[in-house]
């Protein structure tokens, strides 16, 4: 099964090679947890490798996404011709408004960060899971591989994404951790499930500095 590297230093090990070509797959995780981080090392992955890649932003502009990028050591030039980046502002028809981006360009990688948004902005759960099915859909009938950002809420430990739906749609969900401990802050990631992907699902120990994210085992007391 072909795979597209990730881009993270150290997570395609854990994943079998990486992100199985088509899939859409969630990254999740509390504020500052690197979500974004490791949206911007995965379009850079498809740009050095000539793919062609799109990146939704629905809450921070595009340029403040590159600039967040260039303080990783991210460039996210958007004078490459690989590259498009837009903003997309929720709504109930922004699934329709998001298949009419994608509709006209083969796109190999997408971003979409994040889902969050929408998701407050569709009411209740089962009209969520209907857009978030749509949407989905729309990314699969493109056969792009998607990373898809959710807010984790930290006040309920069973959901993984903002409303507890995306989780179930997607193809592979990615959960990340950050805590501080008096001047110390401790990040861990967990691949939680990725399809025809043998994982381990053990805890693993992320590193977030100037060189951007990066995934190592944990260390084992």
């Amino acid at each position: 099964m072909a795979r597209l590297s990730t881009g993270t230093d150290g997570l395609d090990e854990f994943l079998e090679g990486g992100f199985l070509e088509g899939s859409v797959n969630l990254v999740t995780g509390g504020p500052g947890s690197g979500k974004t981080t490791m949206c911007s090392q995965y379009i850079r992955a498809g740009l050095e490798n000539d793919e062609k890649c799109l990146y939704i932003t629905t809450g921070q502009r595009p340029s403040d996404v590159r600039q967040d990028a260039k303080s990783f050591g991210i460039e996210l030039d958007i004078t490459d011709d690989n590259l498009s980046m837009a903003h997309v502002s929720p709504s109930e028809n922004v699934a329709e408004d998001i298949k009419e981006r994608i509709a006209d360009s083969s796109f190999e990688r997408i971003v979409l960060d994040s889902i969050s948004v929408f998701e407050m902005n569709w009411g209740q759960k089962e009209q969520i899971r209907k857009y978030v099915n749509r949407l989905m859909e729309h990314f699969r009938d493109i056969s792009a591989t998607v990373l898809v950002t959710s807010e984790r809420p930290e006040s309920e430990s069973g959901k993984l994404s903002r409303f507890g739906v995306a989780e179930f749609i997607v193809d592979g969900v990615i959960l990340l951790n950050g805590y501080a401990l008096g001047e110390t802050t401790y990040r861990s990631a967990r691949v939680i499930k990725m399809r025809r992907t043998n994982i381990s699902g053990e805890i693993l120990n992320v590193e977030l500095d100037g060189d951007g994210l990066s995934i190592s085992p944990a260390e084992r007391l």
